[in-house]
């Protein structure tokens, strides 16, 4: 046990209550990065795509900002920190089938249903990241090779 016994006290019950074998992610200690942000932009948001903060007719304006100055509503670090890294990432395998010994043993189909779970959304995160990046700095040589 770690010397945070109210944390291991969680962690055990967490782990005691989960009979989904889930993870523990929201037990780790994990360090928010402090940034002074202006969420102004939050106040105008358009109604006809809400989820996208960037509309197609405000796309130019957002791509010269960006070209002008790469810190912009921190684009730079999207592209370091969310991007770089699929640039010479092969592209992902097909998901294969599940093992002859686990047909009709549902409870084995566990960790291969898992895998191929992450293996998806990691080609989706690289798939529009690297979209994202190609469409606003405008360069298909780049950003489209996945």
């Amino acid at each position: 046990m770690s010397n945070d016994k109210s944390f291991d006290a969680i962690k055990a019950m967490k782990l005691e209550n989960d009979t989904s074998a889930g993870n523990l992610v929201d037990l780790l200690p994990i360090e928010v990065q402090k940034r002074d942000f202006d969420l102004s932009f939050l106040d105008n948001l358009a109604e006809a795509r809400p989820r996208l903060l960037i509309q197609a007719n405000e796309l130019d304006e957002f791509k010269s900002k960006v070209m002008q100055d790469e810190s912009h509503c921190m684009f730079d670090d999207f592209i370091n920190n969310s991007t770089v890294k699929f640039f010479d990432t092969e592209p992902y395998a097909e998901p294969q089938p599940y093992p002859e010994e686990t047909v009709g043993k549902a409870s084995l189909w566990r960790p291969y249903w898992r895998q191929m779970y992450v293996d998806c959304q990691m080609a989706l995160n690289a798939t529009r990241n690297l979209a994202i990046a190609g469409i606003v700095k405008d360069d298909k040589r780049t950003y489209w090779q996945s």
